[in-house]
């Protein structure tokens, strides 16, 4: 694997000052709150977010209406009409609920393989393991 360093200019407080995307693969930026979740909600292209605890998808969802929460309560038929209303979609699925977003877009002729990924947070699925 390659491995690349991106330097942030010593006055930057948001990752959107000097980069324009995430990039791929395994992005360790060091500090949270620097605006990956925000650059990846801001982007022109769908995403689907993986997060560790239901309580971070409520509190984007009340900061944001557009953004589709999926977790262990989450209905099908909600999560599609809220999928096929939005040509762009920023999806905010626990880590658990992955499996079930990937096949729920798989029912609706969407390969969530094409779709960008982040996993917020990733460090804690090592250091909870």
């Amino acid at each position: 694997m390659q491995h690349i360093t991106i330097e942030a200019p010593t006055n930057a407080v948001y990752l959107s000052e000097f980069i324009s995307e995430l990039p791929q693969g395994i992005f360790n930026k060091g500090a949270t709150g620097v605006g990956g979740t925000e650059m990846a909600l801001k982007s022109p292209e769908s995403y689907i977010i993986a997060v560790p605890t239901i309580e971070i998808i409520i509190n984007k969802q009340n900061q944001n209406p557009n953004i589709i929460g999926v977790y262990g309560s989450t209905k099908q038929k909600e999560f599609k009409k809220q999928v096929l209303s939005n040509s762009i979609y920023k999806i905010f699925t626990t880590y658990d609920s992955l499996p079930k977003v990937v096949r729920w877009l798989s029912n609706l002729d969407i390969n969530a393989y094409n779709t960008k990924l982040l996993v917020d947070e990733y460090h804690k699925i090592l250091s909870d393991y």
